[in-house]
């Protein structure tokens, strides 16, 4: 993927929902909350971090962007093999 197709993908609003949602269900604190207070935390760092990529990609020179182009990518390969190797072990019978 790259970077500009990632954010516009979080700028859409479903990306930036997916990406809170993965990191809200790893943090203990956000699990000790209530169901409303998830939820209303829920669509205020949404909304913040879609408005975030917004920025980046209104903001940011493009000569700048270039340059992490490929970091970017390698770093999306890694946790993309990274997901799919949770999934997989998570799915797994014999894993135990």
């Amino acid at each position: 993927m790259e970077l500009s197709q990632f954010l516009i993908y979080v700028a859409s609003g479903g990306g930036a929902a997916a990406l809170v949602s993965f990191a809200g269900e790893r943090l203990p604190w956000f699990q000790r909350q209530t169901p409303r207070t998830k939820s209303y935390l829920m669509l205020g760092a949404s909304i913040i971090v879609a408005l975030g990529a917004w920025a980046v990609m209104t903001y940011v020179p493009a000569a700048l962007l270039a340059q992490v182009r490929v970091p970017f990518q390698i770093t999306a390969g890694v946790v993309s093999a990274w997901l799919a190797n949770q999934f997989a072990h998570a799915n797994d019978p014999a894993a135990g």
